[in-house]
């Protein structure tokens, strides 16, 4: 019994052995670049940080590159938001720098993913980040650097996803429209009626009782993730919207959606209620 602790004990200390040095080998890895020419060649802040990284290759040419994502810290403290988040690859063959980013890109708990999303069998640079706030809204950036040219495809504009509109209708119900896509669905809401009538937008009949200005909407994503449906190599993405009533509170449903790049733009593959 003695020996079957001793030898137990023994291997829980050589797993622990091999997990630490494994560990300070991904950790040193990872901040194993030149950080002054990183900073004198991008004129970088003195408050920015290196968040994370990877070496993959992303750029074509088949030699390994690292794939850094920064951001700037603001105020005092150990806050996990960051200012002026930007990917910056070094390139492998012949350590220049490339850089991809768009304006008050922003957020909490900024993740790094490498994936292909335009088919061309190299893969690109995605960056999530939580933006903070009640309504659980998240910022995308994904960026191309094949051939050594750093291209963002995927920037603010795209992170509104599916633009709903909607309006109250008579009997606790809204009605939604699916703006550019001729999709129109009625929705039963009268799990919260207590709460419209209590804000006067319908009375205990459920007809209207004012014509306010309120109306249902949708929120930019919620949620956006990496999924190769097809098997084929090539990475769509799937993502998730709140649809609002009153506030952003009053969550009434959400919309799935599937996107696919295509012909240089994303294309709505498609969305579901």
């Amino acid at each position: 019994m003695k020996n079957n602790i001793k030898k137990l004990m023994l291997l829980s200390l050589l797993i622990l052995v091999v997990t630490l040095g494994f560990t300070e080998t991904i950790l040193s890895t990872n901040l194993n670049i030149d950080k002054e020419a990183l900073a004198s060649q991008l004129e970088l802040k003195e408050n920015i940080e290196i968040i994370t990284m990877q070496e993959i290759e992303v750029t074509g040419d088949g030699i390994s590159d690292k794939v850094i994502l920064l951001g700037s810290k603001v105020g005092p403290g150990e806050s996990p938001f960051r200012d002026n988040l930007m990917v910056v690859v070094e390139d492998g063959e012949n350590q220049r720098y490339l850089t991809a980013t768009y304006d008050n890109f922003a957020g909490y708990n900024p993740e790094l993913l490498t994936r292909d999303f335009t088919g061309d069998q190299v893969d690109d640079v995605m960056i999530t980040a939580n933006s903070g706030g009640s309504g659980g809204i998240y910022h995308h950036l994904i960026a191309t650097f094949k051939d050594g040219e750093a291209e963002v495809i995927f920037a603010e504009d795209n992170n509104r996803g599916i633009e709903v509109t909607g309006q109250f209708i008579p009997d606790f119900k809204a009605r939604l429209n699916f703006v550019g896509l001729d999709k129109e669905v009625i929705l039963d809401i009268s799990a919260n009626k207590d709460e419209y009538i209590k804000q006067r937008i319908y009375n205990r009949e459920g007809a209207l009782v004012t014509k306010r200005l309120i109306r249902p909407y949708s929120y930019p994503f919620s949620r956006l993730e990496a999924v190769d449906y097809n098997n084929d190599g090539q990475y769509e993405l799937r993502g998730l919207q709140k649809i609002v009533g009153t506030c952003g509170a009053d969550k009434i449903s959400e919309v799935d959606s599937i996107w696919s790049y295509k012909n240089q733009q994303w294309t709505l593959k498609a969305v579901e209620l």
